[in-house]
Parts: C-alpha cells; sequence; structure tokens
C-alpha cells in the first residue's frame, strides 16, 4: 500500500522519509515501513496495534519498530559477509574483511535475539544466554556450534598473525549456514509478529 506524498503534512513528511510514518486513526496506529516490506519479501506492508492505552500505544510501535530494523540489520550485515566470502582470491585484506564482518554479524544476531526475546517476556544480558534462548525458539538448529562461535569472536579480539587469520577465516565459512538459519528465523518470527498484530 502506497502513500501520497502530496496529502502529507510537513511533519509527516519527515517522519515519512526517516523510514517511519505514524498515522492516527480512532483506535488504531498504522505503521508504514519504506525498507521492511522488501526484505521480508513484501509481505509485511503494516502493523495494526488496538491497544487501549495511548501510552502503551505508542511503546508498542517503538518495540515494533526495534524488533523489524534490527532482524533487517543483521540481513544487511550477513549479506556484507556472504559477499566477501565470494571473494575467489583471499588475500590478507580478505581475511581481514571476512574476520570484522564475522564479528559485525555474530553481535548483531545477538543484538537481533535480544530484541526478539523481550516480546517473549524474556530479558537477555548475555551471548550465552541469547544462544540458549535462540536454541529453546527452534531459531537456531546447533546450540554447540554457535557458543564455538563465542569462542571463536573472543579469539577475533586479540591480535592474530596471517596463519591465524586463516584459521579463522576457514570457521568463518562453515558458519555462514548457521547465520542464514537464524536470518531466515528471526524473518518468520517477524511476519508471525505482524499477522498476529493484524489480527487483534
Amino acid at each position: 500500500m502506497g502513500v501520497n506524498y502530496r496529502n502529507l503534512t510537513a511533519g509527516e513528511k519527515e517522519k515519512k522519509t526517516s523510514g517511519l510514518l505514524f498515522r492516527s486513526k480512532p483506535s488504531i496506529l498504522t505503521l508504514f515501513y519504506d525498507e521492511v516490506p522488501a526484505f521480508l519479501g513484501g509481505e509485511l506492508s503494516k502493523v495494526y496495534l488496538y491497544p487501549k492505552n495511548p501510552i502503551l500505544n505508542s511503546r508498542m510501535a517503538e518495540d515494533h519498530k526495534k524488533l523489524y530494523f534490527s532482524v533487517k540489520l543483521f540481513d544487511v550485515t550477513l549479506q556484507q559477509l556472504d559477499r566477501v566470502l565470494q571473494q575467489l582470491e583471499v588475500s590478507e585484506f580478505v581475511l581481514d574483511s571476512v574476520i570484522k564482518r564475522f564479528e559485525v554479524t555474530l553481535l548483531q544476531a545477538f543484538r537481533s535475539i535480544q530484541v526478539a526475546a523481550a516480546f517473549l517476556g524474556q530479558d537477555i544480558t548475555t551471548k550465552e544466554d541469547a544462544v540458549t534462548f535462540a536454541f529453546s525458539q527452534d531459531w537456531i538448529q546447533d546450540e554447540s556450534l554457535w557458543r564455538s562461535m563465542i569462542l571463536v569472536y573472543k579469539r577475533t579480539q586479540h591480535p592474530y598473525n596471517t596463519l591465524q587469520a586463516e584459521e579463522l577465516y576457514q570457521e568463518v565459512l562453515f558458519y555462514l549456514d548457521d547465520f542464514q538459519c537464524l536470518d531466515a528465523s528471526l524473518k518468520k518470527y517477524c511476519l508471525e509478529l505482524n499477522q498476529s498484530s493484524k489480527g487483534k
């Protein structure tokens, strides 16, 4: 569903260009997202919320926004990691790029799990807690493998030579499928949450 910019006030246009537009209707708050629909396969066009309390209404809207864009950011960082892993010539620059993008992707994965868990009333404070929770929700398939990712991440926080960088590169290659599995699971969760909100 498109938005007619000619009918928007200056304030609404400013919110729209920032990626989110709030429109108030009687007892309904509709959220329009610019980038999320394409990111979730075009199925997420808007979210309807029907809380009676306007303050709670606004808070729920912010929670949805935080979740969708946290998952989107994870998806983007994963694509960037995948792109650099496709390089045929593995130079020192590529090795370093893979390691750095692995760090960013892993941290954003845990951040997305943390935000998603909040919708289920769970407070995630550590990476280990995030792994345990994601496994309990079937968002990841191999809990021990994700725990090994944490250990690899800790190794990347210390100086490493070329040989060690090559070893890290091989390990990150092995993790790509598991990142993609979590990515698909979180997108599915967002869609289910969207459908649940529409049905209220």
